[in-house]
């Protein structure tokens, strides 16, 4: 007897990205503890998680360190209560091999020694303008919160939809950048420019090239 094969429906396709997308959002958050909290209470909190867990999932050139040891650079402009968090998390958590530093960012001088730049919507309209032009093409991880920000050249910007904190993703801003973005990282956000975009734009990560493992 000859079995007869289906195949699956979109609904099925389309169940199947869902859920592929929770548990890597899963990955993302329950390491803290945070998963089941309302976003409401603890909106700073997912940010700062998320930004560290970006470090994660972004590859710079090899050119953005000055060598294998070379910490990774977290900064913010403007004041924000993810600066608390994310000033902890440098202080007690580590990117692979790599340590963290975090710097509270009031020039353009010191944005250019950061690798992740989270940009508060309260940031000074001047600096993060210089910010922007002084950090063009650099290998840069520029994340904000404002509505504009993926628009006017940030790479990731946060945005909070029925409760939940989502994600806005410019894989141009980040491919110009010389920045690789896992595809795990890309299936948790809205891309922005999808159809400007050649097919292969996200990078498939290997415990072997995960940021500080040995090169």
């Amino acid at each position: 007897m000859r079995l007869q094969l289906s195949m699956p429906d979109e609904s099925m396709i389309l169940t199947q990205r869902l859920v592929a997308c929770a548990l890597v959002l899963a990955v993302f958050l329950c390491d803290v503890g945070i998963a089941q909290e309302r976003v409401i209470d603890r909106e700073p909190k997912i940010k700062a998680v998320y930004v560290y867990k970006f470090i994660h999932y972004i590859d710079w050139p090899d050119d953005a360190f000055a060598d294998a040891a070379a910490p990774v650079v977290i900064g913010t402009i403007g004041p924000n209560p993810v600066n608390a968090y994310l000033k902890r998390i440098a202080s007690g958590r580590q990117a692979g091999d790599r340590s963290l530093i975090y710097r509270e960012i009031v020039s353009t001088e010191q944005a250019a020694s950061c690798h992740l730049i989270f940009v508060s919507a309260n940031a000074s309209a001047d600096l993060v303008t210089g910010v922007f032009q002084g950090l063009k093409n650099a290998p840069v991880v520029l994340v904000g919160e404002t509505p504009r920000f993926v628009s006017d050249g940030g790479v990731i910007g946060f945005h909070v939809v029925d409760n939940k904190v989502r994600l806005k993703l410019s894989l141009h801003a980040a491919t110009s950048r010389g920045l690789k973005v896992s595809s795990q990282l890309a299936k948790l956000a809205d891309i922005v420019d999808e159809k400007q975009l050649p097919r292969k734009t996200t990078h498939e990560f290997s415990e072997k090239n995960r940021l500080g493992a040995a090169r």
